[in-house]
């Protein structure tokens, strides 16, 4: 699985929340979270980091330094696929 590839992986958070985020176009930023019955397509970047444990890429300069860089939802799918890369046992794709 790779960053640009469409699909879906499940597992568990740093924090221990089980989620599954789906791609949904390659390419593209179209990324959906389902945390805990619920569907996202936009979530918090301080839930993001808080409660899930995942960092978000932040801009570093400018006018919207610490803002997020990339979609919240982006980053659930970047951790997932890196820890599915990295061969975790508790991420499958679905």
């Amino acid at each position: 699985m790779t960053y640009s590839e469409s699909g879906a992986l499940r597992g568990r958070t740093p924090n221990g929340q089980l989620l599954t985020v789906r791609h949904l176009k390659p390419g593209q930023s179209k990324f959906v979270v389902l945390w805990d019955g619920r569907t996202y397509s936009w979530l918090p970047a301080r839930l993001v980091k808080e409660e899930f444990g995942i960092d978000v890429h932040v801009k570093k300069t400018g006018l919207q330094e610490g803002y997020p860089s990339e979609a919240v939802t982006r980053a659930v799918w970047r951790y997932f696929v890196d820890q599915h890369k990295q061969g975790n046992p508790d991420v499958t794709k679905t």
